[in-house]
């Protein structure tokens, strides 16, 4: 199996399956859907297909059980074939509308695969954590199909009123009344705040993600911040370097 790790949107971004998710580790749930059915019949094999509770839905992790045909036609982009899959059998995963759920992150691929990487966005606006693969073989045949993908998200409200500015305040301000001993000349915040929907308590909010540290101190937090009232929604310890 192709393994890509991607950087996390924490500095933030997306993990794909293949960085996140291995075998069964996805959950216990075996998938039953319409479009499974459906992929099913189309592709003459029964596929392996679990996830996570649909209720929280999110991890997924789908191969066939045998050898498929393929599924790219010659010379035919992963992307582009992948794309084609998700919105074929978007039920499969709670998609909507894939072409405009999924954002292109990359392209991977060895001597005997090939894969299209996935962030998943809503309104232009990235999922914190949730992106989808696809693997192919050279042959074109669907190898394994994995990701988290966060659902209910189509038509989520990505308007906001803080400016990564004021975001940047709050947080040092949050470090300061955390840190009220340490004194630095430099309070560095790295990256730049990135507006991103994440889930607090299984629910989607508009948030920025951002780090911040005091210099060369062992003081170092993730924030992530209500993009329109402010409110600190998550604040985490970030582990130094190994």
């Amino acid at each position: 199996m192709l393994t890509k790790h991607l950087p996390s949107i924490a500095g933030l971004a997306v993990v794909v399956a293949a960085a996140m998710l291995a075998g069964t580790a996805v959950g216990s749930v075996h998938l039953s859907s319409d479009a499974l059915r459906q992929l099913e019949h189309d592709s003459g094999v029964a596929w392996i297909a679990l996830g996570d509770d649909p209720a929280t839905g999110t991890g997924y992790y789908l191969r066939p059980s045998r050898t498929v045909q393929p599924w790219l036609a010659p010379g035919e982009d992963p992307v582009h074939g992948a794309l084609r899959f998700f919105t074929t059998y978007r039920g499969i995963f709670q998609m909507v509308d894939p072409v405009h759920e999924l954002k292109v992150y990359g392209r991977g691929g060895g001597q005997s695969v090939q894969a299209a990487f996935f962030t998943q966005v809503e309104g232009g606006v990235p999922v914190a954590d949730s992106g989808m693969s696809v693997e192919f073989d050279t042959g074109g045949r669907i190898n394994v199909v994995e990701g988290r993908f966060l659902p209910h998200l189509h038509g989520f409200n990505t308007s906001h009123t803080l400016s990564p500015a004021a975001v940047r305040v709050i947080a040092r301000e949050a470090m300061a009344r955390r840190f009220p001993g340490v004194r630095h000349p430099s309070l560095a915040d790295s990256p730049a705040p990135l507006l991103c929907i994440t889930e607090v308590g299984r629910t989607p909010k508009l948030g920025y993600q951002l780090t911040v540290d005091y210099g060369d101190a062992p003081h170092v937090m993730s924030y992530v911040i209500d993009a329109s009232s402010g409110a600190i929604l998550s604040e985490l310890p970030v582990a130094p370097a190994q």
